[in-house]
């Protein structure tokens, strides 16, 4: 016979409605889908879908400026489902003021060579087997090394930073992303400069130079 089918009157939806539930949120609470509710709303000859939208054009735009004054840096996809139809002239200003104002950052510099190498993995051949590391000269841009290995072992990148320094000589300091494959890097270089240098740097891979 299969599962019960689910009752749902027409005053339930009103008042669900009137207390300001989503459809989504309805359903969620009867343990059905959103398409069965609008199907039984539409049955019942409740107007769901235009609630949502019941708003005069004059007061949706008065509302979507003072929202742009209160968060000036949004973006206009947070207005997308109530403006579709005239974000165009109602967002284009504030678009254009927050092209106009970048936001400020601080300047990239490296005072000499070998002062910085940036270390990072790629793991996107990862699923074939394959790990791509890479180090370069933060001052002259220089690709240090750049290989293309079967395993991402702390060993592994090691041999290949040594065999960079072997032909750039040694750095200074080292900046890298938390992967623990750089552990024996940070390792040689606490052991090389001391740990009172900082000489190896971690954060995010985002911050890294690419």
């Amino acid at each position: 016979q299969g599962r019960p089918a689910i009752q749902v009157s027409r005053d339930q939806i009103d008042f669900l409605l009137m207390q300001g539930n989503t459809v989504k949120r309805f359903a969620k609470l009867l343990g059905c889908s959103s398409s069965f509710l609008y199907k039984m709303s539409k049955l019942l000859g409740i107007p769901v879908r235009s609630r949502v939208s019941a708003i005069e054009n004059e007061d949706l735009e008065h509302h979507a400026r003072r929202l742009q004054d209160l968060h000036p840096n949004s973006g206009y996809e947070i207005s997308d489902c109530l403006l579709a139809f005239n974000k165009e002239h109602c967002l284009k200003a504030a678009t254009a003021r927050r092209w106009s104002s970048t936001v400020a950052r601080r300047v990239y510099h490296v005072p000499y060579t070998n002062s910085l190498w940036h270390i990072d993995g790629n793991m996107c051949l990862l699923r074939w087997g394959f790990v791509i590391h890479g180090a370069i000269d933060g001052h002259s841009r220089l690709i240090t090394y750049l290989n293309c290995n079967t395993d991402n072992r702390a060993n592994t990148v090691l041999s290949q930073f040594l065999k960079a320094t072997c032909l750039y000589g040694l750095l200074s300091r080292v900046r890298s992303d938390y992967g623990v494959e750089n552990l024996q890097v940070a390792l040689f270089m606490n052991v090389l400069q001391g740990i009172e240098h900082c000489c190896f740097i971690t954060g995010e891979s985002t911050r890294e130079s690419k």
